[in-house]
């Protein structure tokens, strides 16, 4: 097919062309050369792609919805502005492509190469980017609600203000991503690595955290209210002044983790490693530490009245000035433990298990103690 003068077909070689506005939909230009061609805001809806070499092509405000891209080669090209809605782009290069404010809603980008592209507010709902590289990519106000990012590769991505509501990210890498006040509620992390990822005031509420690793990551204010992270590896989280009421860390790993005046009221943290952690002032109240450990750990000044510490180990701890009202203490060990002010009233513990402590200065102990 002849387009003002250039042979549009499977192969032609197109590079550097001048295509702006270019009305070709459901073209046929597989395996074409089309590398730094100018085709923006042509209409390529439909269009075969497959194999085309677009190198630093302009598709500004390009039309592309439902085009086949399979294993096209886009890198350094312009998006920005595209209408690329349920585009077929698997396994396709888009490094350091500016996609910004591309909509990609419902687009297939399996095993994409997207490292270091520019997705800054992108449309990209529903979108399957299972297996893709996105490292180093920025998509900061990006909307990825119900995406489909299984085993993705995020590491050191810009996710801040992103909005993953619903998204599927397990087994994803998002080691040392920025996810400041992004929106992950009900999102599937299921064994993530998160580790030493920056999610300060971002809203985790309801996702699933299991087997999910998150060393050394920064949750200072957000919200994982309700949070299944049972088994997760939380060791040297900072997380202070976090929501975390009825969540399930179950048999997880929190040891020296950073949770001062954080709120946990409700939350499971059975057989769970607390180990020198930090519960300074936080809110406890009702949580089942049933087999914890919590050997150095300080709770000084916590609220942890009607708390179920069954088995724990308390060695060490320090509980000084905290509420412990009503507390089941049931088999838990208080060796070297710091009771100082600690209000005990009505708590299940035995004169033994008292014995056990470094101090009781002016605690306040139940009537059978007292």
């Amino acid at each position: 097919m002849n387009y003002n003068g250039y042979q549009v077909e499977p192969g032609a070689n197109l590079s550097w062309a001048n295509l702006a506005t270019a009305y070709l939909p459901v073209v046929d230009l597989t395996m074409a050369d089309l590398t730094g061609a100018n085709l923006m805001a042509a209409d390529l809806l439909g269009a075969n792609l497959s194999l085309t070499k677009l190198v630093g092509a302009n598709l500004a405000r390009a039309l592309m919805g439902g085009a086949f891209l399979p294993l096209s080669d886009l890198t350094g090209a312009d998006l920005h502005d595209a209408f690329l809605s349920e585009v077929n782009l698997t396994r396709a290069n888009l490094t350091k492509a500016n996609l910004t404010e591309v909509n990609l809603v419902l687009a297939d980008l399996r095993e994409a190469n997207l490292s270091e592209a520019r997705l800054r507010g992108a449309f990209m709902a529903g979108a399957i980017l299972r297996d893709a590289n996105l490292q180093l990519a920025d998509l900061s106000g990006a909307d990825l609600v119900g995406a489909d990012l299984t085993r993705a590769n995020l590491a050191n991505a810009t996710l801040l203000w992103a909005h993953l509501l619903k998204c599927n990210l397990s087994e994803a890498k998002l080691n040392r991503a920025k996810l400041d006040e992004a929106t992950l509620s009900g999102a599937n992390l299921t064994q993530a690595d998160l580790s030493e990822a920056h999610m300060h005031q971002a809203d985790l509420t309801g996702a699933c955290l299991s087997n999910a690793i998150l060393e050394y990551a920064v949750l200072t204010e957000a919200n994982l209210a309700k949070v299944n992270a049972t088994r997760a590896n939380c060791n040297f989280i900072s997380a202070a002044a976090a929501c975390l009421t009825n969540a399930n860390f179950t048999g997880a790993s929190l040891e020296q983790a950073q949770l001062p005046d954080a709120n946990l009221s409700g939350a499971l943290l059975g057989h769970t490693n607390l180990r020198q952690s930090n519960l300074a002032h936080a809110n406890l109240l009702g949580c089942d530490f049933t087999n914890a450990d919590l050997t150095g750990a300080d709770l000084q000044g916590a609220e942890v009245s009607w708390a179920y510490l069954a088995c724990a180990n308390l060695t060490e701890a320090n509980l000084s000035g905290a509420k412990l009202v009503e507390a089941d203490f049931t088999g838990a060990q208080l060796f070297g433990a710091d009771l100082t002010t600690a209000n005990l009233q009505g708590a299940k513990i035995n004169a033994d298990q008292l014995a056990q402590a470094r101090s009781l200065t002016n605690a306040l102990l139940p009537d059978h103690l007292a």
